[in-house]
C-alpha cells in the first residue's frame, strides 16, 4: 500500500513537498514524547526514490534532527526492494 501511494504522490508531483511535511510531523513528535517522558522510539519513513535521489535529501534530514538534538541513528527509513532497485550507488551513499 505505501507503494502505491508514494508513486501516486510522485506522479502528481507533490512527493518531495509531502516528505519535507512527514519529517517536520515526525521529528516534531519525536520532541515531544522525549519531553514528556524520555521515550525516544525509532520511527520509520517512508520514502522515494525521487526523494533519495534529490543530492539535498541527506542534508536535509540531517539538519533537521541536528537542529531538535535528535541522534541520527535513531530514526528508521523504509524502502521496498523496487526502490531500492531503481536508486544508484550514489543515492544510496547519501543516505
Amino acid at each position: 500500500m505505501p507503494d502505491a501511494f508514494v508513486a501516486l504522490a510522485e506522479q502528481a508531483g507533490i512527493i518531495d513537498r509531502l516528505g519535507e511535511l512527514v519529517l517536520d510531523l515526525v521529528v516534531r513528535q519525536r520532541v515531544r514524547w522525549r519531553e514528556a517522558d524520555g521515550f525516544e522510539p525509532t520511527v520509520h519513513v517512508n520514502l522515494s526514490p525521487r526523494e533519495l535521489r534529490n543530492p539535498a535529501f541527506a542534508e536535509r534530514v540531517a539538519s533537521r534532527l541536528a537542529a531538535h538534538a535528535i541522534d541520527p541513528a535513531t530514526p528508521g527509513v523504509v524502502m521496498t526492494s523496487a526502490m531500492v532497485a531503481s536508486l544508484t550507488t550514489t543515492s544510496l551513499t547519501q543516505v
